[in-house]
């Protein structure tokens, strides 16, 4: 029994290991797990992109000095996983001023002007170039790419022109780096306009906080991190020939200026006789040209008076048809049974209207309906309105009404008649009302 014994105790001995073991694993696997997730380095929403700032920074460039061209982009603040981030540095080369200047333009829209203590004079960026956005989703293509991203999150963007080729001609590439600032990082570089991928290597290293006074600390963090590596590589673009005689042509310009206004006078002394010639020979072509001149000048103008006059018009036009006319309307009422067969209107002496009535139109007057004599247009300011009334017996009775009529407005009058034992009283001619036609 004392082996049983034993036995049991080690049994239960194991049990208390494995149940040790397995409550560690759990709680590795949870640090594990915690860990994972304290290694996101950023969130991962759309932030502001590199071209979206550029019309910012190319507009103060461009006050700073007009031949400034754009060297170098490189992302500023919190750097998003879709390459988009929340600000941006634009450096410009200005080869008037033989200074380079920086500007960071924010998500937001705030901008700050970023000064170097040094030459940095890269070719500028091809036109064409891709956005950071859009070369990183068409970098994914790239087998490379995926192992440089296994180094980390990323953590750097920037663009420049000839710093990533050691042979060839300059092209202007994206760089993206990826890590933790450590040696493990790793960069991926591709060309900024057609998206093929150039090469894919371990990052350089930082340099000492040391090396970075004198007005480095300011700079972008990667061009500040790697400043004598940039303008090493700048220096050796200085030499590049083609590089030379560009920047000997703008160069010259200025100086080429200043020779010819130096040189103006010495060939005017020295070609004096020739020239007296030439003067006199195309003298009469220059007075013609004078001629032709003034001709197109006058025409010109006619061509701007004739203009000026059919604006005139059709502007006179629009404004009288917007206008509302100025109209009379008379309307006829009978009472006692009236029979009138003809009325006619007058206004100021003349006839506008006449109506003739009949025994359909006096069973419609009997009913005390109102009848439309006329509608006419007249002008507006005071006149005279005259009705002349026949009746049956051809008799005729005048009835008269005096007063203004407004500007776009329908002045209404009606004509009263009486027939029947009335028949001898005077028509009368009543103003009603002035209304909006």
């Amino acid at each position: 029994m004392p082996s049983l014994n034993h036995h049991a105790r080690g049994s239960a001995a194991c049990a208390r290991l494995l149940l040790l073991v397995s409550a560690a694993l759990v709680v590795s696997s949870a640090d594990a797990r915690a860990a994972s997730v304290s290694l996101i380095p950023r969130p991962p929403g759309i932030g502001m992109r590199a071209r979206d700032g550029l019309d910012a920074a190319k507009a103060l460039a461009r006050g700073w000095a007009p031949d400034a061209s754009l060297v170098y982009i490189e992302s500023q603040d919190e750097l998003f996983e879709d390459a988009t981030a929340r600000a941006w540095t634009y450096l410009y080369w200005s080869p008037r001023e033989r200074s380079t200047r920086g500007w960071i333009v924010r998500q937001g829209g705030a901008t700050s002007a970023v000064e170097l203590a040094f030459p940095f004079d890269p070719p500028p960026l091809e036109d064409g170039w891709q956005d950071a956005m859009k070369a990183f989703r068409d970098a994914a293509k790239d087998p490379a790419f995926a192992s440089a991203r296994a180094g980390g999150g990323l953590r750097t963007a920037m663009i420049a022109n000839g710093l990533w080729t050691d042979s060839g001609p300059p092209r202007t590439a994206w760089l993206f780096g990826f890590g933790q600032r450590g040696p493990g990082d790793q960069e991926w570089i591709g060309d900024a306009l057609r998206g093929t991928a150039l090469a894919e290597r371990a990052a350089w290293p930082a340099e000492s906080v040391g090396n970075i006074a004198g007005g480095r600390a300011a700079l972008p963090p990667w061009l500040g991190a790697h400043a004598t590596v940039v303008l090493t590589r700048v220096a050796s673009l200085r030499d590049d020939p083609a590089r030379v005689l560009r920047d000997r042509e703008r160069w010259l310009l200025p100086h080429e200026a200043s020779a010819l206004t130096r040189l103006s006078a010495q060939d005017a002394g020295l070609d004096s006789v020739g020239r007296g010639a030439a003067n006199a020979a195309t003298a009469d072509v220059d007075a013609s040209l004078n001629a032709l001149n003034r001709w197109n000048s006058a025409a010109a103008y006619t061509d701007s008076l004739l203009a000026r006059s059919a604006q005139r018009i059709e502007s006179a036009r629009a404004d009288l048809a917007a206008e509302r006319p100025t109209e009379l309307a008379v309307y006829l009422a009978v009472a006692s049974r009236a029979r009138p067969e003809r009325v006619s209107l007058v206004v100021d002496g003349l006839e506008s209207a006449r109506a003739t009535y009949g025994d359909l139109e006096w069973r419609a007057l009997d009913s005390g309906a109102w009848a439309e004599v006329a509608r006419r247009t007249v002008r507006s300011g005071p006149r005279e309105v005259r009705v002349d009334i026949e009746d049956a017996d051809h008799r005729i009775k005048s009835a008269t009404w005096r007063g203004t009529f407004a500007a776009g407005k329908l002045t209404v009058l009606r004509l009263r008649l009486t027939g029947g034992e009335g028949a001898t009283a005077a028509p009368a001619l009543e103003y009603v009302l002035a209304t909006t036609p």
